[in-house]
């Protein structure tokens, strides 16, 4: 069965999952710039819709989608808390007013937008065009003198590797749970953490996994000569453009709510 999570890429012959992932990035930022401010619910409801629209278009189902929010849950009921218990002065309020538990769920959902809309291009961007999106933005620091194929390699690698870490993970949990040494069903989320802090159950077989991968991925990246031809990003074409102009509308609407 497979496990969903945030920077996972699922694989869909859609719209979304063809267009140019350096406009595909740009109109993200735009959407989630849009989203960022601060405003009326409205506004919030329509980037909310906006989102929604990209991931039906997009052909993800919302058992696809939401454990990239929920990845996120303890931050967002952190960002609750604080916003609706503490003023902005930094000072403690036991009861919070009814405005202030508002003005609270407002910046937990306007979160949530922003990481939905980054799970959108995660989800339908492979994590080479997430870094050669990246890459793009590196490139001109080449004539500073910084040593952008090294910078090259790193997000080949740190990216790929947000995924892998979860991948590698699981493997180790269901090898153990095999063995006998996973917390049986039921058990308390104390002995769920004793084990995962345990070096010799997990977190030795993980670091050892992690750093047999990372220098196969390196050396064989070190030693390719047409890196520059691997990073680099086909030109939009006019789906891409249209695309792009039609985020750049719909968050210009939003703002203007």
């Amino acid at each position: 069965m497979k496990k969903y999570y945030f920077g996972r890429y699922i694989f869909k012959n859609s719209f979304i999952h063809k267009i140019n992932p350096l406009v595909k990035l740009l109109a993200v930022i735009i959407l989630i710039a849009s989203a960022a401010l601060p405003g009326s619910p409205a506004r919030l409801l329509s980037s909310a819709l906006i989102l929604a629209c990209l991931t039906a278009a997009a052909g993800i189902t919302p058992k696809e989608f939401w454990p990239s929010i929920r990845s996120f849950r303890f931050l967002l009921i952190l960002t609750f808390l604080i916003q609706a218990f503490f003023t902005d002065g930094g000072g403690f309020t036991p009861v919070p007013a009814r405005e202030m538990i508002w003005a609270s769920f407002l910046s937990t959902w306007r979160f949530a937008l922003i990481i939905g809309y980054s799970a959108i291009f995660t989800i339908t961007t492979t994590p080479a065009d997430i870094a050669r999106s990246l890459y793009f933005f590196i490139k001109p620091f080449k004539k500073l003198g910084v040593n952008t194929k090294d910078a090259a390699v790193s997000l080949l690698v740190a990216i790929r590797f947000i995924p892998l870490l979860f991948e590698e993970a699981d493997k180790i949990i269901t090898a153990q749970k095999l063995r006998g040494a996973w917390p049986e069903k039921g058990g308390s989320w104390g002995s769920k953490m004793k084990f995962f802090t345990r070096a010799e159950s997990f977190v030795i077989p993980l670091f050892m996994r992690v750093i047999h991968y990372a220098e196969q991925i390196s050396v064989t990246l070190c030693y390719r000569r047409n890196l520059e031809q691997v990073m680099a990003i086909p030109g939009p074409g006019k789906a891409d453009a249209l695309f792009l102009l039609v985020s750049v509308a719909l968050a210009w609407a939003v703002y203007a709510l």
